[in-house]
């Protein structure tokens, strides 16, 4: 009597584990699933490193973005990337390193405050920008914008 008591738990317990092994990775899978309705997809774009005394500004709306770069203090290099979702995010920048750039996709516009003759560099594997210290707003083109990789400001 007792064996059969086991049997019955063991074939209850298999299909316990088969039944958990099919249906919580579906589960997982529906909840990670993006919600195609929520609108576009954005992203963070990044700048590593950044130092004391240097700033991150995001969701800018387009309208206000060269506002803000205008803001740039003197002594920094200030530029603007697209998030992907009709926003920007701007850096403001003083130390003089070499940065590396992370989700640069589109609409950099750079406002280059900085003093002594010192311009600001952006690199890719196929395309590099010069931007100089002239207090003006550079729109860098997307396909080269989405190239870059490095910034150096001196």
């Amino acid at each position: 009597m007792a064996l059969g008591r086991i049997r019955k738990w063991a074939a209850a317990t298999a299909v316990t584990m088969i039944a958990a092994t099919v249906l919580v990775p579906e589960a997982a899978r529906a909840q990670a699933a993006p919600d195609v309705t929520a609108g576009p997809t954005a992203w963070a774009p990044r700048v590593d490193p950044m130092f004391p005394n240097e700033y991150v500004i995001r969701d800018v709306s387009s309208a206000s973005r060269n506002d803000e770069l205008r803001k740039c203090r003197s002594e920094y290099a200030c530029f603007s990337v697209g998030q992907g979702d009709g926003r920007h995010t701007i850096f403001r920048l003083y130390r003089c390193e070499t940065r590396n750039l992370f989700s640069f996709i589109n609409a950099l516009a750079v406002y280059n405050n900085q003093t002594g003759g010192v311009s600001i560099e952006f690199w890719g594997n196929n395309y590099y920008r010069h931007v100089p210290p002239d207090r003006t707003i550079h729109l860098i083109e997307d396909y080269a914008t989405y190239d870059f990789f490095k910034t150096d400001l001196c």
